[in-house]
């Protein structure tokens, strides 16, 4: 025998312990303990305890109750086999009890060692192959519900736990690089947190790769999960499973070179001495193990361990199926959620019957119900600006007949109240028959109003700017050291609203904003109180009409003949208009800030002039870190000549429009949509290029 068995006898004056070792020694068996004969109370809480392997239940002792107490013991522990003993040949007692779950039945009179013995062995395997085909059962049952990973595996669990009575069950499945346990029942909530992971990790806290580039996991569960296993020792079996019934004797008898790892020993140190780790399979992958503990030794038997490699089979690929149906109804949501979230409309399209689905949220975009948009072509076309209409068709016709990999488009749409809407609208064929002609296009429509306008207004302030700045000119005055002008230009008296003999009679403090007057006065006094030689300002002025205007002015100190001061020279330039586009720059940069596309501004050689928010949160790059730099050279090399024909064709024909996929500054690729647009002056001069990305995951 492999292990000693442990007895119990129940309600058995007339065949005591020492009678019953007699005849149980007789029989030639002598790996075995005889407990303490017990009351049926008590041996429910021996049975519940995990410390019996078979029961003798006597049925015919007063005070047993008889088929109530074999209930009750089978209740207790469905796994221990019983074997009923009677006093009298009684055929239909003897049924009913094996009936009520008894493995079999013995007339006391009649039994002698040989008999005992085998019936004991025959009882107890009889109940390891009811158990487990139950079990089995149960798996296959639990594997086969619509139900999620997550409770499926607790099924799972919670099955093998009450048909086994282990102590612990966990499984682990595969995340990224490791193996994190999933689901565990039994083990404490110190152990799971200590033994979750089992990547092995450097000083810097980097996970720790082999040759091969494969991280490394570490103790006996990654020897399992990377199928480095012997079967030339005992703790390995062909199936590439571990198993040990005492880890005390494991590891004083073995050494980490025999146990082919470095083991935690974090079972043994829990006081687990049955410790089991059986490989889960789809295919020729490892994507997990189960795991099965006891602090009882000898709970294991080569069978039982076959049996539960059998079942990692069926286990790893049902398992492997729940997480692609999982993974697959998360991609549906994604994408559920996207569309809404992101206000996407979607339309799918068979042309071969002209038939068009359109989904609610394309309805809403166009401010209609659902029931109100008709499932044509036509339909679309009808809201389609007259203006853009022939691009749209030529381009829906070129990817129709194979000239383009998708459509692609942005237009303006109708809505229901007679606005206009932006949108971009892009289309991709999904089926074709023999010929080749389309059956089935879809597509999605992202409203982009807020953006064109965005960029509208961001023209407008660039152009504005740009006239400031053409138009600007100097103006020459004089001021004394007591702040009254001494000469002044046409140019000053006409910008704020006063004749020469008005602005001469007033001194410079009185046409100066009140919140300026303090800084501008202490920046004449640290002129005249030091070796300054000039300062210049930005400032605002106040007109007779009490409007006020920003001024740049330049100041200089004029001396006399021996060196004492004498007036100031002030040079003046009416940047009013200049900071008003600023701020309407500014303020837009706030409103493109707010949309998820990214945004940029280049000049005319390539540098970066302006960098979104939402460009930030696509490619990972900083404003300050953007701004100054070259836009295709935070792209690889391999990227740099798309990047470039992107502006040559830009700076060529105006407009230009990509799908392109980009690095973002953690080396990720992302697949965006690129719009890029020449910024003009108002005399016609090219000034700066405008892109705008959008991603289309």
């Amino acid at each position: 025998m492999i292990r000693t068995l442990s007895i119990l006898p129940v309600e058995d004056d007339a065949l005591g312990a020492g009678s019953i070792r007699d005849v149980l020694m007789e029989g030639g068996l002598t790996g075995f303990s005889i407990l303490p004969t017990a009351r049926p109370a008590e041996a429910a809480a021996r049975l519940k305890a995990g410390t019996v392997d078979l029961v003798l239940l006597d049925l015919g002792e007063p005070g047993s109750q008889g088929m109530a107490t074999l209930r009750e013991l089978r209740q207790a522990a469905p796994g221990v086999p019983v074997i009923v003993l009677t006093g009298t040949d009684d055929l239909e007692r003897g049924i009913a009890a094996m009936r009520e779950g008894a493995q079999q039945w013995l007339l006391k009179g009649e039994m002698s060692g040989s008999l005992l013995l085998r019936v004991a062995l025959y009882a107890m395997e009889r109940q390891k192959t009811e158990t487990r085909e139950h079990l089995a059962r149960e798996i296959l049952e639990v594997l086969n519900r619509s139900q999620d990973l997550e409770k499926t595996i607790h099924d799972f669990l919670g099955a093998v736990k009450i048909a086994t009575g282990f102590d612990a069950v966990g499984i682990r499945l595969v995340e990224g690089d490791d193996f994190p346990y999933y689901e565990t029942l039994g083990f404490s909530g110190d152990f799971v947190r200590a033994e979750r992971f089992l990547c092995a990790h450097d000083q810097a806290g980097g996970v720790v790769r082999d040759a091969l580039g494969n991280p490394v996991l570490e103790c006996m569960c990654g020897n399992i999960l990377r199928g480095r296993t012997n079967p030339a020792l005992p703790i390995f079996t062909a199936g590439g499973s571990f198993w040990t019934n005492s880890t005390t004797t494991l590891l004083a008898t073995t050494t980490d070179a025999d146990r082919l790892a470095r083991t935690r020993n974090r079972c043994h140190g829990e006081g687990y001495e049955s410790v089991a780790l059986i490989p889960l399979r789809t295919g020729a992958e490892i994507i997990g193990l189960l795991q099965l503990n006891d602090h009882r030794p000898n709970r294991f038997t080569p069978g039982m361990i076959r049996f539960f490699e059998g079942l990692g089979a069926s286990i790893g690929i049902a398992l492997g199926r729940k997480q692609a149906e999982g993974m697959l109804r998360e991609s549906r949501q994604r994408l559920d959620f996207a569309l809404h979230g992101g206000a996407l409309g979607s339309w799918d399209w068979f042309p071969q019957t002209g038939a068009v689905v359109y989904n609610d949220l394309w309805a809403s975009m166009l401010e209609y119900a659902p029931a109100e948009v008709k499932p044509t072509v036509d339909f679309f076309k009808q809201h389609v600006h007259l203006e853009d209409l022939p691009a749209v068709i030529e381009r829906l016709t070129g990817h129709l007949e194979g000239r383009t990999a998708a459509y692609e488009s942005e237009h303006r749409l109708r809505t229901k109240s007679g606005k206009w809407k932006w949108v971009l609208d892009t289309g991709r064929t999904l089926v074709r028959d023999k010929e080749g002609h389309p059956t089935r296009v879809v597509g999605v429509v992202t409203d982009i109003t807020g953006r064109k306008l965005a960029e509208a207004a961001l023209c407008e302030s660039q152009a504005r700017l740009t006239r400031a700045k053409s138009f600007s000119h100097i103006m020459v005055a004089e001021i004394g050291l007591d702040g009254r002008w001494l000469e002044v230009p046409p140019q000053l008296c006409q910008l704020l609203d006063y004749t020469k003999a008005g602005l001469l009679a007033r001194r410079l403090q009185d046409v100066t904003h009140p919140d300026d007057v303090e800084s501008d006065w202490w920046q004449y006094q640290r002129l005249l109180a030091s070796d300054l030689k000039s300062f210049s300002t930005e400032k605002r002025f106040r007109r007779r009409d009490g409007k006020f205007l920003w001024l740049d002015a330049n100041v200089s100190l004029v001396t006399n003949d021996q060196g004492g001061p004498e007036r100031f020279l002030t040079y003046l330039r009416d940047i009013t208009e200049q900071k008003q586009a600023a701020d309407r720059i500014r303020e837009q940069a706030e409103l493109l800030d707010l949309t998820h596309d990214a945004i940029a501004v280049l000049d005319l050689a390539g540098r970066i002039l302006y960098w979104n928010k939402g460009a930030q949160r696509i490619f990972g790059w900083t404003a300050d870190e953007a701004i100054g730099r070259e836009f295709q050279q935070m792209q690889p090399e391999e990227e740099i000549p798309g990047l470039r024909t992107c502006l040559e064709q830009t700076l060529q024909a105006g407009t230009w429009n990509i799908s392109l996929e980009k690095r973002t500054r953690a080396g990720l690729k992302v697949a965006v949509h690129s719009s890029w647009r020449l910024l003009k002056s108002a005399g016609g001069l090219p000034q700066a290029i405008l892109i705008v990305e959008t991603d289309t995951v």
